[in-house]
């Protein structure tokens, strides 16, 4: 199930298996989007009610001086036989037009495809656009910030869009930024680990109907004459040449820890796996030393654990800026405080070592 090397990506195969998402993740710029731009305004072409609608996180990312030339790299008169020649990009819809001089000249008579941005759906759920029959939320994947039930927004405004219409395909394009991404586990995707370069997955869910295919991309070779920017060694950069995921680069503990020298430990649960997290105190130096933890563990009511959900003890935590205990107040938060952002619970499992040195701080003499 392997493209060709050297070439941009084709959705032709993940096509073939007729789900309604199909989920494409891959190295940047190996063709996605454009391959799902293409696909829109070749069936527009033989159908004039062939709608489209592009999906992104925010509202930013629509604004015109972002998205206004989304369809320049597309060849508009030859697909279009000389009937329309550019596209203009207007309240947040795409339509054909034909322009002379730079000026327009006549138009479609309605939109080919409909923006819209996962934080502002309230605003546009409304207003029926008719029939769409294909959907892009692109980017769905990102190394920052999610909304909040950010899934439950993107499903919301799936209904919006399709309402009670059968019919319409759902593609989710994203670079390998994120192996961690909260929609593999909304979705069900529990075999995103497992898959190689080149792979296709479905999954089905009972009798429902539903079925999502996800393909990882094979690598491409389009960018090969500048992979050479990009040879670094840095995992992180796999991404760009590749199409591998994006691990991020961390410290490995320098020194040999003993047992004694660790006078507390918390856990951390997420993603269905469990992460140790030993404050270590040495005669000059104070860490935290992150570990899988590969034992039998429950989470109880004397031990500080990080959860994905409350459940009610006072222990128990949703975030790591929370301050539980003493300790945490007086040293573990004044750690974790400089990486809140940058460094969240995801990448501590994006990282395939045992030990993950994340950072060290001068000797406290009272903890």
């Amino acid at each position: 199930m392997s493209l060709k090397k050297n070439s941009y990506y084709s959705s032709k195969k993940i096509r073939k298996y007729g789900a309604l998402y199909n989920v494409v993740i891959g190295q940047r710029s190996n063709g996605k989007t454009y391959d799902w731009k293409a696909n829109l305004l070749d069936r527009r072409s033989k159908d004039n009610d062939y709608t489209g609608a592009y999906i992104r996180r925010l509202d930013v990312e629509i604004a015109p001086k972002n998205l206004s030339t989304l369809f320049d790299s597309h060849d508009i008169e030859k697909i279009f036989h000389g009937k329309f020649n550019a596209v203009e990009y207007r309240t947040r819809a795409f339509t054909l037009v034909y322009k002379e001089d730079g000026v327009i000249v006549s138009k479609d008579e309605k939109p080919f495809c409909y923006a819209f941005a996962l934080n502002t759906w309230e605003a546009q759920k409304g207003a029926d656009r008719g029939e769409i029959k294909t959907i892009c939320f692109d980017e769905f994947m990102t190394r920052k910030v999610y909304l909040t039930d950010e899934f439950v927004i993107f499903q919301n405004i799936i209904s919006s869009i399709i309402r009670d219409r059968d019919g319409s395909e759902i593609f989710m394009l994203a670079n390998t930024v994120n192996k961690y991404c909260p929609y593999f586990k909304e979705m069900g995707l529990t075999r995103i680990d497992q898959m190689k370069q080149g792979d296709i997955d479905i999954y089905e869910y009972g009798d429902s109907g539903l079925k999502v295919a996800v393909e990882f991309c094979a690598e491409s070779g389009n960018t090969k004459d500048v992979k050479k920017y990009f040879a670094f060694d840095n995992p992180q950069l796999q991404m760009i040449t590749t199409g591998t995921w994006e691990i991020a680069l961390y410290p490995k503990c320098p020194i040999d820890v003993n047992r004694d020298e660790i006078f507390k430990r918390f856990y951390i649960f997420f993603n269905g796996q469990k992460i140790c997290g030993d404050i270590v105190k040495t005669k000059d130096r104070l860490f935290i030393l992150y570990h899988m933890h590969t034992g039998q563990y429950e989470p109880n009511e004397k031990d500080v654990v990080y959860l994905e959900q409350h459940d009610g003890c006072m222990l128990h935590c949703k975030y790591l800026t929370e301050k539980p205990t003493e300790l945490h107040t007086r040293t573990l938060n004044r750690a974790l405080l400089p990486f809140q952002i940058s460094v969240p619970i995801q990448e501590v499992l994006q990282v395939n070592v045992l030990c993950l040195w994340l950072f060290r701080l001068r000797f406290v003499q009272s903890v």
